[in-house]
């Protein structure tokens, strides 16, 4: 199962004129329910995505398996970017296991124009690091997970992106994070892991993050997968 799971994943982060990628993954079991994923477009968008199936294990490696099948289903049809979304949550609910869902961040970079848009199904909401310092969160409000409802809406919005802007994706195994003695990593660890990242590459931003979380651990095994997803415009 771990093995089907490597190759669900991307082998390696795209390449982008003027943009930079990096991502950790850390599944808590042999095999987890968090997915990420990248898709090109054919004019010069970079499509990306971070999920979370519900619970984690054996169940949910085969739902992400089917959220990929979704996702490529999308790409091979040609449907507009802009339904991905839409799309998907049909799909998954033609093929969901009862009773579990996959809460998603979609995201369509347009590098020409500095802007990506972003669609929150049921995710936590994205964080971008401004090359000043601020923080700001995006797309907070969204839809309900994939695979619930037949139909769902969540509305686009369209952010800026500056050169030394990063943005930040995650899953809520990172923010539910625990210590030894159960205190949360919070949105207070992650907004605060991001505060000294100020001229840190991608990885720079993800090592950051992940150097907070660790120390917050302090050894404690993870009860939930892990995972983040950085782009960062460069300078």
């Amino acid at each position: 199962m771990a093995q089907l799971q490597r190759y669900l994943l991307p082998a390696s982060v795209p390449t982008v004129p003027g943009y930079e990628f990096a991502v950790y993954y850390r599944p808590c079991e042999a095999a987890g329910g968090d997915f990420y994923g990248f898709q090109p477009f054919a004019d010069g968008r970079m499509g990306f995505v971070v999920a979370d199936v519900a619970g984690h294990g054996a169940v949910a490696a085969v739902m992400m398996a089917a959220l990929r099948s979704a996702l490529a289903a999308f790409r091979v049809f040609g449907r507009l970017r802009e339904s991905a979304p839409q799309d998907v949550n049909a799909i998954v609910n033609e093929i969901a296991v009862p009773g579990m869902f996959i809460t998603a961040f979609f995201v369509s970079l347009d590098p020409a124009a500095q802007v990506f848009y972003s669609g929150n199904c049921g995710h936590p909401p994205a964080i971008i690091r401004r090359a000043g310092g601020e923080l700001e969160m995006v797309n907070g409000e969204g839809s309900v997970p994939l695979g619930i409802l037949p139909e769902i809406a969540p509305p686009t919005i369209a952010s800026v992106f500056h050169a030394g802007d990063a943005l930040v994706l995650y899953t809520d195994g990172i923010t539910e994070a625990r210590a030894v003695g159960g205190t949360e990593f919070g949105l207070r660890g992650l907004i605060d892991a991001l505060g000294p990242a100020n001229d840190a590459t991608a990885q720079g931003v993800c090592d950051a993050i992940v150097r907070a979380l660790r120390q917050h651990e302090h050894g404690a095994a993870p009860q939930d997968d892990q995972c983040i997803l950085v782009c960062k415009q460069l300078g």
